[in-house]
């Protein structure tokens, strides 16, 4: 599976590292970077913990639905999609068929180091880590759908990038 012209859609669980990687990964493919977290919030002119507390995460899955819309025509861009984006049929199909979508599997105790306190993450609570455990382990099953997988251990982004590159060449 090459890497050709469409965007490529980085998947992942939170703190798997899709916003690091694919900005480094834009730089030297010379790419543009979206965050459809950074769209999201654009959009609704607040803060994603800000449209969870007012409106609920139905509103904000909306929300996110339309951001992952208008990706479709995206040429040489990598996207960091939010954790949830691909859960939706809708969208893993949209993303599929639009560009090449690469899951970041990182294990666990990794995004929970990484995502620490959880600040600007409305679905994290430190004090409910069994919760958090199960939402990662069906977030899964989902994003083995994508249609390549990068295996992550503690490899910086740097060294993701060839990888990354590898995985489509």
């Amino acid at each position: 599976m090459a890497l050709d012209d469409r965007p490529l859609f980085l998947i992942g669980f939170m703190g798997s590292g899709k916003s690091t990687l694919g900005c480094r990964l834009s730089e030297r493919l010379n790419w543009d970077f979206l965050d459809t977290d950074v769209l999201v919030e654009e959009t609704a002119g607040c803060e994603i913990e800000q449209i969870f507390r007012d409106h609920g995460e139905a509103r904000f899955r909306e929300i996110e639905d339309g951001v992952a819309r208008s990706l479709a025509g995206l040429t040489r861009t990598v996207v960091a999609t939010g954790g949830g984006l691909f859960l939706s049929f809708a969208n893993r199909r949209l993303l599929n068929s639009e560009g090449r979508t690469l899951w970041l599997d990182v294990p666990f105790e990794t995004c929970i180091q990484r995502v620490g306190e959880g600040g600007g993450r409305p679905l994290w609570n430190p004090g409910k880590r069994l919760g958090f455990r199960a939402l990662f382990e069906r977030r899964r099953a989902i994003y083995a759908l994508a249609q390549a997988r990068l295996s992550i251990t503690t490899e910086a982004a740097d060294e993701l990038v060839g990888r990354v590159l590898a995985v489509f060449d």
